[in-house]
């Protein structure tokens, strides 16, 4: 993944015996990974879980069974302007989830089962 990095990356927070956000948090530990885009997927709408998956370092979750048109929406949102980690630590806006200025304000939906960071 270092050698050719993603654009984005979905992740099913349920991974039989993983847990996704493991990922999620190791990414964002990765200097050349943590402006990766990341967009969990989750069975669980609750609010609570939603933040769970937020605090993870997540850009967005979409809640199972997917709406098509919801992650379509959240990939152009988060692919709308192209991110470099080294570009956001040397400017002095990464944050400690490497998530720089995009990391302001923190949305849930209660009723499409989506959530999202602030910001694009």
């Amino acid at each position: 993944m270092e050698k050719q990095p993603p654009h984005a990356v979905l992740l099913d927070v349920q991974l039989g015996a993983d847990d996704g956000l493991s990922l999620a948090v190791w990414m964002r530990q990765q200097p050349m990974l943590r402006g990766i885009p990341l967009i969990a997927v989750t069975a669980h709408a609750m609010v609570a879980e939603q933040e769970r998956i937020l605090l993870a370092g997540c850009n967005a979750c979409v809640s199972k069974p997917v709406d098509f048109k919801l992650l379509s929406d959240q990939l152009r949102r988060w692919l709308a302007t192209p991110t470099s980690p080294r570009r956001n630590s040397e400017a002095g806006g990464e944050t400690k989830d490497g998530l720089g200025d995009r990391a302001t304000k923190k949305e849930v939906d209660e009723h499409t089962g989506q959530c999202s960071r602030g910001g694009r």
